[in-house]
């Protein structure tokens, strides 16, 4: 740290008049520009800064400028303090300006009444007249403030026109000299009745779900002038001093949920936000200097008019906030609006998971999202029917867009645990979870399909596997692909039985061998091929022999029969 900041602050200044802003708030730290005839008192407010140090004024008889002859300088640079008589109200401040060559303007204050002591964080207060901005001195104006030492006197005739009070045993503080005060410039010329409104169009809702796509909020800046009037705002750029353009200034209230929950959004997400508005130019944003509203400047790139009942549309996305649920505000200050007072206008906004369409989709509601495309939207949420019934009076349709390149579920159903019960897949498998799942009805179940006859109208298959183990077709035909029918005695048809066969052959009928002693390939029937052997004879590589019943089957003349076996 420097030798400087290593110095305590001991005065702490404000400025403010008794006139107040949209929100019922005394103008602060403003300078107002020259107006005659209006007689506004400045009011400058002095605190003692120091945590546990009185500082006691000594009395002078009245303000110079010699070091000594004075409690406080105010230096003002030049062009910026219009040309006025000066004065305080009362006798216990007395004051004297000083108006340079160079344009510069000097305020001396002097206490001339007995000796006061300030205790810290108590004040004085002193009431100006005669202090007003010039139209050159731009939106802000910088006083640069300095002041005697403080010193711990020596005795009660000590010259010095501070005194500093420290604890006992305390040498005291070594205390700044110097400080400077940013003052905006406020114009209360002209007419305070301002026929601006600011109107959203559609939704004033910021969704405060930290998923959900950004808000975009529509502002109308509307003249509410009655049509008869032929009241026309003008908002006016000055090419040559781009200072004194008219200007808008939108502010978002900032902070953190927990300290300030009643703030808009953090700082670090509404900075993100996009402001337009068409022939205007858009600084920032910048944070004010008390750190709870960040603001943007727009002026105009040409004269903007705006007729009556007519209106200009400015936009803010990339909205986001995660705060809590509730009411607060943008603020829009104007200035520089010819024949208009400058002011602010104050418009409510809510911070809420709910929000209703904009323009062609005002109709909507969305529940976490910004744009909702549906009557009602609900973006990334859950939905709890503690009681009651979801009704519809037409058929009931559930539609969802889940699609990609595997098997995803577009539907799961899971119990208060969340395990998974049953899920239905977009390829339209319904699948059931749990080891215990049945399918149950209280009567009969009827499993009807529309598959043409001859096609498979049900598969049984294991998971993952592309061979079905069995199908019903639709004529009616129940197909084992694979393995076995079995009762509760075992096999209902082993492989190597044989058995009688009346119908024409061969061929034998399907999944059977003619019993006439042929060579067939252990590949095809590999079961039967290990069964039998070379029990009924050798037979060529890869190959075994069935039995050669064709001799011993009884047969009545025209009525052949034939031994066939299961393979």
């Amino acid at each position: 740290m420097t030798e400087e900041t290593d110095k305590k602050m001991p005065f702490g200044f404000e400025v403010s008049y008794e006139l107040f802003n949209a929100r019922g708030e005394r103008l602060r730290n403003t300078l107002l520009l020259e107006n005659p005839g209006a007689g506004h008192t400045l009011r400058l407010d002095i605190a003692n800064l120091l945590t546990d140090e009185a500082i006691v004024l000594r009395q002078r008889p009245s303000a110079g400028e010699v070091l000594g002859a004075h409690h406080f300088r105010l230096r003002f640079a030049a062009g910026a303090l219009a040309a006025r008589e000066t004065r305080v109200v009362g006798a216990d401040w007395d004051i004297l300006r000083v108006d340079r060559e160079d344009g510069s303007t000097d305020v001396y204050l002097a206490w001339r009444s007995p000796d006061v002591r300030i205790g810290p964080g108590d004040r004085l207060m002193l009431l100006v007249q005669g202090l007003y901005a010039t139209p050159d001195a731009g939106t802000g104006v910088t006083v640069d403030l300095s002041w005697p030492a403080l010193v711990v006197p020596e005795g009660q005739d000590d010259p010095n026109v501070f005194h500093l009070v420290p604890p006992e045993g305390s040498a005291g503080s070594d205390c700044s000299l110097a400080e400077q005060l940013a003052l905006g410039v406020r114009d209360r010329r002209g007419r305070p009745d301002i026929p601006l409104r600011a109107r959203f169009e559609g939704s004033n809702q910021v969704i405060n779900v930290a998923t959900t796509p950004n808000t975009t909020l529509t502002l109308r800046l509307v003249n509410g002038a009655s049509p008869q009037s032929q009241e026309i705002l003008r908002f006016h750029r000055d090419p040559s001093d781009p200072a004194k353009s008219s200007r808008l200034v939108v502010a978002l209230p900032v902070g953190t949920a927990e300290a300030q929950p009643w703030a808009l959004g953090y700082e670090s997400f509404l900075e993100r936000t996009k402001i337009t508005l068409a022939d205007w130019t858009v600084s920032g944003p910048t944070l004010n200097a008390d750190g709870d509203l960040l603001e943007w400047e727009l002026t105009p790139t040409k004269d903007v008019t705006i007729a009556p009942r007519e209106s200009i549309t400015l936009t803010l996305s990339d909205m986001a906030t995660t705060h809590p649920s509730g009411t607060t505000f943008l603020e829009l200050r104007y200035s520089a609006v010819p024949g208009y007072w400058d002011g602010e206008l104050l418009c409510p906004i809510e911070k809420s998971p709910l929000r209703f369409g904009r323009v062609d989709t005002f109709t909507n509601v969305g529940i976490g999202h910004a744009e909702p495309s549906a009557a009602l939207h609900l973006h990334r949420g859950d939905m709890m029917i503690d009681t009651g019934e979801i009704q519809h009076a037409q058929a009931f349709k559930f539609r969802s867009f889940a699609k990609t390149l595997e098997d995803n579920a577009v539907a799961q159903f899971t119990n208060k645990d969340d395990a998974l019960l049953m899920s239905l897949s977009f390829l339209g498998k319904l699948r059931l979870h749990q080891p215990y799942a049945e399918l149950q009805s209280a009567h009969s179940l009827t499993l009807r399909s529309d598959a043409a006859e001859g096609d498979p109208v049900a598969r049984f298959l294991k998971q993952n596997d592309a061979v079905p183990l069995m199908e019903l077709l639709g004529d009616g035909t129940l197909r084992l692909l694979r393995g076995r029918f079995k009762d509760g005695t075992g096999l209902v048809v082993p492989v190597g039985t044989v058995v009688a066969y009346a119908g024409s052959a061969p061929p034998a009928p399907e999944g059977w061998l003619m019993c006439d002693g042929g060579e067939h390939s252990s590949e095809d029937h590999k079961e039967l091929s290990d069964l039998l052997g070379t029990t009924y004879g050798d037979a060529g590589e890869g190959k075994f022999r069935v039995p050669d019943l064709s001799t011993s089957a009884p047969a009545q003349p025209n009525q052949p029969l034939h031994h066939i076996i299961k393979a």
